[in-house]
């Protein structure tokens, strides 16, 4: 099996930038039965801390950087015996992805977050959902 490397010929035409969020550009929606988008990630911008609901995250970075940190949930038995106390997120991972460099996540696992931590440099991602 090949591995595929990213060209940007194959994804500059789906690519846009923002100052202040990454943007999401549909690639294609599998007939309902998937999606696939291409992220674009603007000097030092991140996503909030997200799940996937439903889904699957298969992300695979086509340009820059990204770094992603993962997350467990608090159970809801520590949620109740907290009260409205506020129970900090428990970090679980966090990794750097250089191009051409896959990640995956689903709820089982936890949610996360992605950055992009560079100040020269945007980034594109890949994410098959």
């Amino acid at each position: 099996m090949s591995l595929y490397n990213s060209h940007e010929t194959d994804w500059i035409e789906y690519t846009t930038y923002n100052s202040s969020t990454y943007t999401k550009n549909l690639v294609d929606n599998g007939n309902g039965t998937f999606n696939l988008i291409v992220m674009g990630w603007d000097y030092g911008v991140a996503s909030p801390i997200h799940n996937h609901p439903n889904s699957h995250c298969i992300l695979k970075v086509l340009a820059g950087t990204l770094v992603e940190f993962k997350y467990s949930l608090p159970n809801r038995m520590s949620q109740q015996s907290m009260g409205s106390n506020v129970i900090p997120m428990n970090l679980i991972e966090k990794a750097t992805y250089n191009r051409d460099q896959v990640t995956y996540i689903h709820d089982e696992i936890g949610v996360h977050k992605v950055f992009n931590p560079s100040k020269t440099e945007r980034a594109v991602s890949l994410h098959l959902y």
